[in-house]
């Protein structure tokens, strides 16, 4: 269900390539680097190198801590649960993706 057939099904138009002009995939390439660039800051006349430096670093400082925390509390529970424990990675990862990918602007 989650293969390459799904994530083509989500993210590509219906009939992808011959139903779409030329000029499509370069369009959603920059379409995609503009999201991700005013994703930090780039473009808004308030945004400082200093305001997108220190959110990316309080982005990153959380996402290490909640793994430092985690790893703390269960560690001695991931070896005999492995499975389940990539199972529960990859489902946060996409709730993750999802969440990005709707909240931006």
């Amino acid at each position: 269900m989650f293969g390459e057939g799904f994530s083509k099904h989500l993210y590509q138009r219906q009939g992808f390539p011959p139903s779409v002009t030329p000029d499509y995939v370069p369009f959603q390439v920059w379409d995609l680097l503009q999201a991700l660039l005013s994703a930090i800051g780039v473009g808004e006349k308030s945004a400082t190198v200093i305001g997108a430096t220190f959110q990316w670093f309080l982005r990153d400082l959380t996402g290490m801590l909640g793994g430092i925390l985690f790893t703390f509390y269960l560690g001695s529970n991931l070896d005999s649960n492995a499975k389940m424990w990539r199972l529960v990675a990859d489902l946060m990862n996409d709730l993750g993706t999802t969440t990005a990918t709707l909240t931006t602007k």
